[in-house]
């Protein structure tokens, strides 16, 4: 997965980090996205703490409604693999760890891209 990059997140004003996999549907509560990266999302002691391994993939999952913000969870596996739906799912967690709950997920477009020259 470290070779592939489809696409960055960024939490909380931190730096961006590249998305190893992603899918995504439509709900009845809006538009689910699951994506992972092969470096921690969350910054903190207690998320250093806790991950226990270096080949750990994050794993985020959140939904955005039609209007406002969204939310979700990320949760963080040293083993994943891919369901029916080509949607990647943890199979094994990292030890001490469960799920955390993000809010107030917003999409943001890509500054990067918008502000190409003419």
């Amino acid at each position: 997965m470290s070779k592939t990059t489809v696409g960055y997140i960024q939490m909380n004003d931190g730096l961006r980090l590249p998305i190893r996999a992603g899918s995504t549907w439509t709900t009845e509560k809006g538009q689910v996205v699951r994506l992972a990266t092969s470096q921690p999302i969350l910054d903190g002691a207690s998320t250093q703490a806790s991950r226990g391994t270096d080949n750990a993939i994050d794993i985020v999952e959140f939904t955005l409604p039609a209007t406002g913000p969204g939310e979700g969870t990320l949760v963080q596996a040293i083993r994943v693999a891919f369901d029916d739906q080509g949607r990647i799912v943890a199979r094994t967690l990292v030890l001490n760890t469960g799920t955390e709950r993000l809010t107030n997920v917003e999409r943001v477009p890509d500054v990067v891209s918008s502000q190409s020259a003419p």
